[in-house]
């Protein structure tokens, strides 16, 4: 149907190279330690995440724990699903979606931040380009974030 949704486009992109179904009944297998040096980062990375989550969760309180914890880590686990529906319907959902604006905003107020700092020091302000270290403040700031985000944004595998 012209104009239908694509499954082999979808499945191409998503790197699947074939696709199938099994019949009989399905028998459950063991899960083993991830393997490799890049297995362990992202299984400690996500656990980082996790615990970030709960950390904000906890701080930030019952009612807006969920909501704080779904905007600096992205995990949305602890949103009530009223919430949930409420940014739903409101059009607002987008918003608690870990994204690059996110990542902006953290470096663009660390940025503002230590450039208007260094600006108020004056024998740093008049021989050196206050921009310069702000802005390398800003990336180093970013970094954690940025590791965050790379988790989030990292595609799955395929499936066998």
């Amino acid at each position: 149907m012209p104009a239908e949704y694509d499954f082999r486009r979808q499945a191409w992109f998503a790197q699947l190279g074939a696709v199938g179904y099994v019949q009989g009944r399905c028998r459950g297998g063991a899960l083993g330690a991830p393997s490799g040096i890049g297995g362990q980062a992202a299984l400690w990375l996500g656990a980082v995440r996790r615990n970030l989550a709960l950390e904000v969760n906890e701080a930030a309180g019952e009612r807006a724990g969920g909501f704080a914890a779904a905007l600096v880590s992205g995990d949305r686990s602890f949103m009530s699903t009223e919430d949930s529906d409420a940014l739903h319907d409101a059009g607002l959902y987008h918003i608690v979606s870990i994204s690059g604006l996110h990542l902006t905003i953290v470096g663009g107020l660390v940025f503002l931040l230590v450039k208007r700092s260094l600006a108020l020091i004056e024998p740093i302000a008049l021989r050196v380009p206050v921009q310069k270290p702000a802005a390398i403040v800003a990336l180093v700031a970013c970094l954690p974030y940025l590791v965050i985000l790379a988790q989030l944004w990292k595609p799955s595998a395929p499936s066998s």
